[in-house]
């Protein structure tokens, strides 16, 4: 009677063991799963980064030149419109730069 319990003692720690083993796997690979998804979503968003780089590098040089005291237009303008359209431009260019970079693929 003693070896037939020490058996099913045996038996359940076995099942036990084995049903442990398989939900930590299962959790492992649903932790993996989740980490694949976070690491394209970021590799995604360093992409679309390097793009806006490539894009606004040479804008930045070209207004770099422009703006080493040559006419450009604005001298004639009244003194607050210069500064607030380009103050509104890069306002407006940083929303459109965040929507772009945090949207999702």
């Amino acid at each position: 009677n003693a070896r037939d319990r020490a058996y099913d003692i045996a038996r359940t720690a076995e099942l036990l063991y084995s049903e442990a083993k398989n939900s930590l796997e299962f959790e492992i690979a649903r932790r993996t799963e989740q980490q694949a998804a976070s690491a394209r979503q970021m590799s995604v968003s360093a992409h679309r980064l390097n793009l806006l780089a490539a894009f606004f590098f040479p804008i930045a040089t070209i207004t770099a030149i422009f703006g080493v005291n040559l006419q450009h237009g604005f001298e004639t303008q009244s003194a607050p419109l210069p500064f607030v359209v380009v103050l509104g431009a890069g306002l407006l260019l940083g929303v459109v730069l965040k929507s772009f970079v945090t949207r999702p693929s």
